[in-house]
């Protein structure tokens, strides 16, 4: 949160009645809210926020000798994409000018019913047990640890004020923001699954055991679903977070998926080989949860050897096989592709139907379409 500027203060009227649940302590006329900005927050997930700073020190060295080298700390480096490493400094929530979790200089804030990696200082109602959701995320270098490079490290970088400012170069760098704090413009990934296994990396479901579960406050004046849908709450009571755990919850729903389009019905001459008609089949996520453990397609049924599926083209399930693109896993609404191709053998019977399938095995069963293609 932050304070609210000069300006604003002294257009504010003389009294001010901060709204319900907007301020703190008893006292709403003139309140909390007039000082620094004052949410609600109930029924939330502040978990593992990580806080960082940076040193500057002295010149580096070769090209660098005109920089003074800037690192960020703590000095963490990833070992996989979207993994969270220990050693890091936590930091959930803060008014701007505390100077740490436990200082409240700029203002405290109040969290009720939520979950929060440090509770001290705030009310019993919070939790500082894991929310054990089933896939953490933690950002890190843009450039996959998997590819053999990562790290948090802040390349060296200056100040635009400073000069005489080094060689141009294209090394990403640390840079400033208009308020004067350091970016580093190489962070990322800028993916949702990981670039080699094609695991979702951040899936914020609770799991069964979690600290969130029925553990909430009733807040239907706020809400009355989740963030799928599911009407909340949902089992013995209200759950702490985005996700309602539970029967029809996102936590607690079954994997759904279709292949679409169910049917295609080709024709060709027989024998032709890459000129044959060529079908793209959708994978679809239709439930509330992830779909993973996508197996690659095949190809079933008597007819199977008249089609082919073409690998370089298809995404669904790990990489291999010709297969360079692997999607193991999809997040709701999310799609993975299948494309086959329609060969028929010159040993068919002219203008004979040579039936087949194309189905993906995954967490949500076998999903099948049917090949009816003609040969001619």
């Amino acid at each position: 949160s932050i304070q609210n500027s000069a300006t604003l203060v002294a257009n504010f009227p003389a009294t001010i009645t901060c709204p319900a649940g907007h301020y703190a302590g008893t006292t709403a006329n003139n309140g909390t809210c007039r000082q620094y900005s004052y949410p609600v927050l109930t029924n939330d997930v502040f978990w593992q926020n990580r806080a960082f700073n940076i040193t500057v020190g002295s010149f580096g060295a070769g090209t660098l000798n005109q920089q003074h080298v800037v690192t960020l700390v703590p000095t963490l480096n990833q070992t996989a994409t979207g993994s969270c490493q220990s050693g890091a400094s936590y930091w959930d929530i803060g008014v701007r000018g505390d100077t740490g979790p436990s200082n409240h200089s700029g203002g405290q804030l109040g969290p009720t019913y939520s979950v929060l990696t440090s509770t001290t200082g705030y009310s019993s109602t919070n939790r500082s047990t894991s929310p054990a959701v089933a896939a953490q995320y933690c950002n890190g270098s843009r450039v996959p640890p998997e590819f053999k490079s990562g790290g948090y490290q802040v390349p060296p970088g200056i100040s635009d004020a400073t000069v005489p400012n080094p060689v141009f170069n294209l090394t990403p760098a640390a840079t400033v923001d208009e308020g004067n704090n350091w970016i580093n413009i190489a962070w990322g990934p800028l993916a949702l699954t990981n670039p080699v296994s094609g695991v979702v990396l951040g899936n914020y479901t609770p799991t069964a055991g979690s600290s969130t579960i029925n553990t909430g406050t009733p807040a239907s004046a706020y809400t009355t679903t989740d963030f799928f849908g599911n009407t909340r709450p949902a089992g013995g009571g209200w759950d702490i977070g985005a996700v309602e755990f539970g029967a029809g919850g996102g936590g607690g729903a079954t994997p759904t998926a279709s292949l679409t389009p169910a049917l295609w019905s080709p024709a060709a001459v027989r024998g032709v080989t890459v000129l044959g008609p060529v079908q793209i089949f959708t994978l679809t996520n239709t439930g509330t949860v992830a779909v993973t453990g996508i197996a690659q397609a095949t190809l079933g049924l008597a007819s199977a050897a008249d089609y082919t599926i073409i690998r370089l083209l298809s995404t669904c399930g790990p990489a291999g096989n010709g297969q360079l693109l692997p999607q193991t896993s999809l997040n709701p609404g999310s799609s993975c592709l299948v494309t086959v191709q329609f060969r028929p053998l010159t040993t068919d019977s002219i203008h004979s139907v040579r039936p087949a399938t194309v189905q993906v095995t995954d967490s949500a069963g076998t999903q099948t379409a049917i090949l009816n293609g003609t040969a001619n």
